[in-house]
């Protein structure tokens, strides 16, 4: 938990009030973003962007008293480390509420601005872009950005099925999604303790899975979907609240119990 630090005292106002100043305008200097290339070598300085191909940097000057523009191609870029600005935190929160307009208000922009860096946060928001499309019945949106996430990150491959899986969904093919989502299912039956990227992964295939069961009549089966998403693989809250709306609607109206 985080505390408020005291105010100044009058005394001191002017004091804090400077060196509040003097950090504000040495933060881009001092910043601790970091890109590490193929072979090895590191750079530091604050990233602002991709453009052209090419990660763009602030990099300190020898004397520590400025910064100059750097770009480093994205190809040779290996890993990444950049704290997720403000809006990533705003757009975390709208998802998990499941406000897809603000969601996508404050995560479009800045997956436009970093598609591509090699770091978690990036990835997750561009993973997260083709199912909020679907939530608004925007499948040609939805196909763009499930493209750009295999183009991108061709190594998120359970995003990557999972985004086709929903589109299967959203394209009435259920025996797809069926082929897709049981690989990812099997791993969860064979996962004693998944961890938070797995769990809400999981949680999100049995959702959809849940679906098929219920366009296919086996209500029980998806019932029990639901409840392995709201009960074992509960990390995103956002298709929990959604798993648990259908988990409620066939106990309560259709009076389904698991098998």
């Amino acid at each position: 938990m985080r505390f408020m630090k005291a105010s100044p005292t009058p005394g001191n106002y002017f004091t804090a009030l400077l060196f509040g100043t003097l950090l504000a305008g040495s933060a881009l200097v001092h910043a601790q973003d970091s890109v590490t290339l193929q072979n090895g070598q590191r750079r530091e300085g604050k990233i602002v962007g991709i453009s052209g191909g090419n990660v763009q940097i602030q990099v300190p000057t020898p004397d520590g008293k400025g910064s100059v523009a750097s770009t480093v191609p994205l190809a040779q870029v290996r890993a990444a480390s950049m704290t997720a600005p403000r809006e990533y935190a705003n757009a975390l929160a709208a998802w998990q509420d499941g406000n897809t307009a603000n969601f996508l208000s404050a995560a479009k922009p800045l997956v436009d601005k970093f598609r591509g860096l090699p770091t978690p946060w990036v990835e997750r928001l561009t993973s997260l872009l083709p199912a909020a499309y679907l939530q608004q019945n925007n499948l040609a949106e939805a196909e763009k950005a499930l493209a750009d996430l295999e183009a991108t990150y061709p190594g998120e491959t359970t995003s990557i099925t999972i985004g086709k899986a929903r589109l299967a969904l959203a394209q009435q093919n259920p025996e797809e999604v069926k082929s897709l989502l049981q690989p990812i299912a099997d791993e969860a039956a064979q996962t004693k303790l998944a961890d938070t990227a797995q769990s809400a992964a999981f949680g999100q295939a049995f959702y959809l899975l849940g679906q098929v069961y219920e366009v296919e009549g086996k209500l029980p089966e998806a019932l029990e979907s639901y409840l392995k998403t709201t009960t074992l693989f509960y990390e995103d809250k956002a298709t929990v609240a959604l798993a648990r709306q259908k988990a409620d609607a066939l106990t309560k109206t259709q009076k389904v119990v698991v098998p």
